[in-house]
């Protein structure tokens, strides 16, 4: 399932619509993108995670709210992840049709997770384009991406990492 490796990332991609999941590393925190998709998929992110996260803070960042795109959140709750995403994300019009829309993939699919099935709350809320937020030692900057979805967003990692 592993697309790509360098020493500060891992892109993950899933068997359904080769969507990806992105894993960056930098010294003092993990930043996990869009943790997504089939069951197997979203343990084995987080397996790598829990192998190269030590006493490092974890972080899980998200595009935007399609469902395929947070159906990992409840994953990263018990790893006492902290959650980044728009404010477009946290005042989502149809956070329970996101949740429905996965719970119905599941029911069609016969697959069982071992997580809940929640759309995410953020700990970090991104309420301006250009948008510098520190992670630790890490900073990072997010620009609002509009077009695909209305609430998408995307970041740049200081490339000191």
């Amino acid at each position: 399932m592993i697309q790509y490796k360098t020493e500060q990332m891992t892109v993950f991609e899933s068997a359904l619509f080769q969507t990806t999941s992105a894993v960056i590393e930098t010294k003092d925190c993990v930043i996990v993108v869009d943790p997504t998709w089939l069951p197997h998929e979203i343990n084995e992110i987080k397996q790598h995670v829990q192998e190269i996260l030590n006493h490092r803070k974890l972080y899980v960042f998200f595009t935007h709210g399609d469902f395929d795109h947070v159906i990992g959140y409840g994953a990263f709750l018990e790893l006492n992840a902290t959650f980044i995403g728009s404010k477009f994300l946290e005042h989502h019009p149809d956070k329970e049709e996101k949740v429905q829309m996965i719970k119905q993939f599941d029911h069609d699919y016969y697959i069982k997770r071992s997580h809940d099935i929640i759309f995410p709350e953020l700990d970090i809320v991104v309420t301006e384009n250009e948008q510098h937020i520190t992670l630790g030692e890490t900073s990072i900057t997010c620009y609002f991406a509009k077009g695909h979805t209305n609430d998408g967003l995307f970041m740049i990692v200081d490339d000191s990492i």
